[in-house]
């Protein structure tokens, strides 16, 4: 199959990128080194986001190489479909002609009997032949009256089998990455704004005991956040995988 004018072939699989490690939490409270430790949350999730719009980008290739399948796909079927019609009329046609000769031959068959009666059984061999004859014409009417119904159960299967191949760009590239960016954006944001709280924590050296409750659970939230962003960005990898592993089965 010929798309983008060129042969699409399948090459070895997909390299995934190497994911930041996630920055363990600090033990016990010390301001300069949970600043350092926010810092590198702000890192690692500027990176997962950055892998997220990466992967996104190539998403929307796939994406535009699943609509040139599933409009070349579409042609073909359309192609299939004349041509199936095209036989279905030409069957149509040997239908009528077959009932045409069937009602002949019974004709025939009808005027020989009755010779037969009058002649005193000399044309049974002749009756038991056009006995035959009718019998193949029935069977080949039977046939080709048949034929446009499994035309259209190949029709049907076909379409379905193209809405199959053909569906899951939808699934793939809008419900699985409609948000995804927007998600990095939001926890590239949360976290910032937390390492920025942080930077002023700093400044102030000391911390009432409330504040300081407030700042080892803030820190806890930074670690989570990196660990659902670190979720995503795998969930992507893996889907980027499966849509990638069907384009080139497809393709090939």
């Amino acid at each position: 199959m010929f798309v983008f004018g060129g042969n699409v072939k399948k090459t070895a699989e997909l390299r995934s990128p190497i994911l930041p490690s996630i920055p363990s939490i600090p033990q016990g409270f010390a301001l300069s080194t949970d600043v350092v430790f926010a810092k590198e949350c702000a890192k690692v999730m500027w990176s997962l986001k950055h892998h997220t719009e990466q992967i996104e980008r190539m998403f929307h290739l796939m994406h535009q190489a699943a609509l040139c399948y599933s409009h070349t796909v579409n042609h073909e079927y359309q192609l299939v479909v004349q041509q199936l019609q095209s036989l279905q009329q030409v069957n149509e046609a040997i239908c009528r002609v077959l009932t045409s000769q069937v009602s002949g031959i019974t004709s025939l068959k009808e005027l020989v009997q009755a010779a037969n009666h009058v002649s005193d059984q000399k044309f049974q061999d002749d009756i038991q032949l056009l006995n035959g004859e009718i019998t193949a014409k029935q069977k080949s009417l039977y046939e080709f009256s048949e034929a446009p119904r499994s035309m259209r159960d190949k029709m049907s299967q076909l379409k379905g089998e193209i809405g199959e191949k053909t569906s899951w760009d939808s699934k793939y590239c809008s419900e699985l990455f409609n948000r995804s960016v927007e998600t990095l954006h939001f926890l590239v944001r949360s976290v910032d704004s937390n390492y920025k709280t942080f930077l002023k924590e700093k400044k102030h050296k000391s911390m009432s005991t409330h504040d300081q409750k407030v700042h080892d659970f803030t820190k806890i939230k930074l670690h989570q956040k990196l660990l659902e962003a670190q979720e995503k960005v795998v969930g992507y990898l893996t889907g980027r995988e499966t849509v990638y592993s069907k384009l080139g089965d497809w393709f090939t």
